[in-house]
């Protein structure tokens, strides 16, 4: 008869035991059961009643080819780059901008015929100018009833003072930048008549000193204040101590290199027309 196994759990881990049948049976009479051989074979595996834990698997991380950033980058969105449409100006009224008004000058011919017979000017360097501005006219000539002779004839057209409009003759005299020196001498002197007894036009008288080569210092007096014009011929003498400037009243002009000897039509109410006759002029 087969020992029967004890019943006794295996501690874990145990080695399994096997056992083997010895091979003579035993006499009548009973003997000591001998002890079975235990053979002790390891385990391939250690069973445990504790099953065992499942090893955690290990991570192997893949470098990404590009890190993202924490924040992610907004891709922006493409958008078609606009054509270039000429824009085709809006007509609009544009304000004609105020100019200065036209100034027109031109040298005349020799007109020394206005100085009187003998005059020393006649002998120094002169040059003659008509000018006027702004829609107003003048025409100088030379005309045969003068005075004693030949004379001036100065013919204005449209002289307007407050619409800036002003017309004259000038005769320059000497070099630009020196002039010519009256500091010997006392008057201006010349003879004056109009036509058909017209009172109109005065003019004004200038003695102008330069300055610069382009600009000068204007001395006045106005022939209204002297006499009133009439047909006949009448002689104005200005003593040259009676200048003065159109700026500051009184004060004397300086003779010693006057360039220009002018006279002007300007100033009048209305617009003006006339004529008149200059002769014989000369400083003394």
């Amino acid at each position: 008869i087969l020992p029967s196994r004890t019943s006794t759990p295996s501690r874990t881990p145990t080695p399994t035991a096997i056992f083997i049948q010895p091979t003579a049976m035993p006499s009548s009479t009973p003997s000591r059961t001998p002890t079975p051989t235990a053979i002790f074979i390891q385990p391939t595996a250690i069973p445990s009643s504790t099953p065992s834990r499942t090893p955690t698997p290990t991570a192997t991380f893949i470098q990404p080819t590009t890190i993202p950033s924490s924040t992610p980058t907004r891709t922006p969105t493409l958008t078609n780059t606009p054509t270039k449409t000429p824009i085709t100006p809006t007509s609009t009224s544009t304000p004609t901008p105020t100019t200065t008004p036209e100034f027109i000058i031109s040298t005349l011919p020799s007109q020394d015929a206005v100085f009187s017979p003998g005059c020393w000017l006649i002998n120094e360097r002169i040059e003659y100018h008509g000018f006027y501005q702004n829609q107003a006219n003048l025409n100088a000539t030379i005309v045969a009833n003068g005075r004693t002779g030949q004379g001036l004839n100065l013919t204005i057209a449209n002289v307007y003072g407050p619409g800036g409009r002003y017309a004259g003759w000038q005769v320059l005299l000497g070099n630009p930048d020196t002039g010519l020196d009256f500091s010997n001498y006392t008057s201006l002197i010349f003879y004056i008549r109009g036509v058909n007894g017209v009172e109109k036009p005065p003019p004004n008288m200038y003695l102008m000193m330069p300055q610069t080569t382009e600009t000068f210092e204007r001395f006045w007096k106005n022939v209204a204040e002297i006499t009133t014009i009439t047909t006949s011929w009448q002689q104005i003498v200005i003593p040259l101590s009676h200048y003065e400037t159109s700026t500051e009243q009184n004060q004397q002009v300086s003779l010693e290199n006057i360039h220009k000897i002018q006279i002007l039509f300007e100033w009048f109410e209305s617009p003006t027309s006339g004529e008149i006759y200059i002769d014989d002029i000369c400083i003394q």
